[in-house]
């Protein structure tokens, strides 16, 4: 006990805690090991919550970062890359966030928006390029099938060079 009530400060109190339950396997009746083993979990669960709830604010503020991202205009594909990296780290440092979670499942459609704003507007070479990078992200999605086929028929179009002479 008293090797285990001499180490102070958060990285020992795992430590403390382990030194506590062997005290408690030889003599469990021990009050002293059974109260210091109280104060180890409530210290470890205030420590738990505490890196809980900054891994929140990192999150949050890596969503943040990458909501300005996606709506930086012009967009561009690396804007859109960086946006998912930073999305994909947010949920990872707060898997309960739920918000970061469905901003990567709305990614394709930011590109979708993006393509078809860059087809609308003649744009076919950015929009391809913008295909590329979100059939990269979302191979499956049928909007981006779509619109392939289009971008493809477009493609086919713009071959055809009719000669005229005179």
């Amino acid at each position: 006990l008293a090797q285990a009530e001499g180490l102070a400060g958060e990285s020992l109190v795992g430590e403390r805690r382990r030194i506590y339950r062997d005290v408690l396997v030889v003599d469990p009746g021990n009050l002293a090991a059974l109260r210091g083993l109280e104060l180890a979990n409530a210290e470890i669960s205030r420590i738990e919550l505490q890196q809980k709830q900054q891994s929140r604010k990192n999150a949050e503020a890596l969503l943040l970062h990458a909501e300005q991202l996606l709506g930086k205009r012009p967009a561009t594909p690396d804007n859109f890359a960086r946006a998912r990296e930073l999305l994909q780290e947010s949920a990872r440092q707060s898997p309960d966030f739920t918000a970061a979670v469905a901003q990567l499942e709305q990614l394709p459609q930011h590109y979708v928006d993006i393509i078809r704003q860059q087809l609308a507007e003649e744009n076919y070479a950015d929009a391809e390029r913008y295909l590329q990078a979100a059939i990269v992200l979302a191979p499956q999605n049928p909007e981006l099938a779509r619109l392939r086929e289009a971008l493809d028929a477009l493609g086919a179009r713009e071959q055809i060079v009719v000669p005229i002479s005179f």
